[in-house]
């Protein structure tokens, strides 16, 4: 068992997958910051799929208090493929302003987020910052969110993806609804 998702990111960072592997969370509140490294051994068939133990997405609630533009996050998938997210609740709740909930970076593809919820505080700002899923580096692809709830900040998603050439690609956003975001 872990009892963190720091822990979890810790071990799969070191220790890779050599099967599908599936991450039941129990029901609670986690107040932590996380980043996701490159998993080895991860593909489209042995993956990591994280989900609620008790199916309802409201009872697991990822939370964080970002502060300032360099932990502006709190899941980071840094290099991360073939996360499969289901029925969490993502939450930021410090500043109207710094209100990622999840920062793709460095080539994280093939990840998906099924029946989530991503949300933060109403925000009054265009920034990216208060972009509730952000990518901006480039080369973070094929990423899907299926039946996702986004309430407020200033963005449901932005990808911004230009970097040396490469742009952000096929990323999809299918049957989800966005509220209250300050800039559409």
């Amino acid at each position: 068992d872990f009892t963190t998702f720091n822990n979890l990111a810790y071990w799969l960072e070191k220790g890779g997958v050599y099967n599908a592997v599936v991450v039941n969370v129990r029901d609670g509140n986690y107040n932590e910051q996380t980043i996701f490294k490159a998993i080895l051994g991860t593909d489209s068939i042995n993956n990591v799929l994280i989900q609620s133990e008790s199916g309802d997405s409201s009872a697991v609630v990822i939370s964080y208090s970002s502060q300032s533009s360099s932990n502006n996050y709190l899941i980071l998938l840094d290099g991360t493929d073939w996360i499969n997210w289901k029925q969490i609740t993502f939450y930021s709740n410090y500043s109207a302003y710094y209100l990622r909930n999840i920062s793709f970076n460095t080539g994280s593809n093939y990840n998906t987020f099924t029946n989530c919820s991503f949300s933060g505080l109403v925000s009054s700002t265009s920034s990216s910052s208060a972009a509730l899923v952000f990518a901006g580096s480039g080369d973070c692809s094929y990423n899907v969110f299926n039946n996702c709830l986004f309430t407020n900040g200033a963005y449901g998603g932005y990808f911004y993806g230009y970097y040396n050439g490469i742009y952000e690609t096929n990323n999809k956003f299918e049957n989800c609804h966005f509220i209250n975001q300050y800039y559409r």
